[in-house]
């Protein structure tokens, strides 16, 4: 299950094996996603190869099941898509707009 924290941070809190899972975004700026375990810190990440690129560099642990790693690299690619949508509304209403 993963919990996220507040409607306007991307940022989603599971647990797996006894272990409690972060992952956010890198930063404001970027598009990047960092996973991070309690007691460990940073143990990976997903993010685009580059700014217009739909290829991804995918680095999550293999000690998280393969449906949990393939989970998290969904939630990201959903965040994404949520991101670009938000984007494109944004640039087409500042278009009509002027």
């Amino acid at each position: 299950m993963a919990e996220k924290q507040s409607a306007w941070k991307d940022r989603f809190v599971f647990e797996h094996g006894g272990n409690r899972y972060e992952l956010k975004k890198e930063s404001a700026w970027r598009s990047a996603f960092v996973l991070s375990r309690d007691g460990i810190g940073l143990v990976g990440s997903v993010r685009r190869k580059g700014f217009f690129n739909r290829e991804w560099i995918v680095d999550v642990p293999e000690e998280l099941p393969l449906e949990m790693r393939v989970f998290v690299v969904w939630l990201v690619v959903i965040l994404w898509k949520r991101e670009d949508s938000s984007a494109a509304a944004t640039a087409s209403t500042a278009g009509a707009s002027g």
